[in-house]
């Protein structure tokens, strides 16, 4: 009261609470000025620019971060920063013998081509990849069935349940770990190997996919093989979001938010 008086230089003695205005008479409301809103440009109206060349080193901090490319499917554009790329393999050119994984002639000369265009590989081995030839070992074929279906391009799926199958599979994951556990040339390992693309399903199909107490074991196999180098896996399922395994969006951006149930939420 004392600093309002003052202000007003003048104070009346008592004060009276301003009488309330009658219905003839409504508190008149204050238009608060408004600046009109910005035109935001269409599509069609913006222009888009990238840089012609790019610092490197900036993704120095996090080299396991970022755009990803892949050069089997087109020669990519340099301009878009990164220092990973992904290579799918078919498991029987690195198994072309039972017990034998050849590493040096396969898997080392695209190990090599990454590592000079300072990347690292993300890397998965597959069995089924719809629309291509089938990827099971000649030498497993003789003996290990498979299923034909007609999705996706068609393919023929392996007997998952096959015992040979099975152990092949564990001493190849074994064999790879020995290899290559903490190589800097890989960024990630995707456990892949199981179903349409390794992508760990065979839908429509679910009754030819791998049975769940296998899929538990290539789980535990990989992350026995694997203390040091990154591991992905396409879905969360058994015990793998108790290890120490990531999970990858085959379709992100695309297939990645929604209703659908097997669309990957990220």
């Amino acid at each position: 009261m004392v600093l309002w008086c003052a202000l007003l230089l003048a104070c009346p003695e008592t004060l009276e609470p301003a009488p309330n205005p009658s219905p003839e008479q409504p508190t008149p409301q204050v238009q608060q000025p408004t600046e009109p809103k910005p035109t935001r440009p269409s599509s069609a109206e913006k222009t888009w620019t990238r840089p012609g060349d790019y610092d490197r080193p900036i993704t120095a901090g996090n080299p396991l971060k970022g755009f990803l490319t892949s050069h089997q499917w087109t020669t990519p554009d340099q301009r878009v920063p990164h220092r990973l790329e992904f290579l799918y393999l078919p498991f029987d050119r690195i198994m072309p013998t039972a017990g034998a994984p050849d590493f040096d002639g396969v898997l080392e000369p695209y190990l090599e081509a990454s590592a000079a265009r300072h990347n690292h590989m993300i890397l998965r081995f597959y069995l089924d990849y719809p629309g291509r030839a089938a990827a099971l070992p000649g030498w497993l074929s003789d003996t290990v069935s498979c299923t034909p279906y007609e999705e996706y391009g068609g393919g023929c799926s392996p007997n998952y349940d096959d015992p040979r199958l099975q152990a092949t599979l564990l001493e190849f994951i074994e064999a790879f770990g020995d290899r290559y556990d903490g190589d800097q040339r890989l960024g990630f390992i995707q456990l892949g190997l199981l179903g349409f693309w390794g992508e760990w399903h065979t839908y429509p199909h679910g009754e030819i996919f791998a049975p769940p107490a296998f899929q538990r074991e290539v789980i535990a196999a990989f992350d026995a093989a694997f203390d040091a180098t990154h591991l992905m896996l396409r879905y969360p399922i058994h015990d793998s979001p108790e290890r120490a395994i990531g999970f990858h969006a085959d379709s992100f951006a695309y297939s990645t938010l929604g209703d659908v149930p097997w669309f990957f939420h990220t």
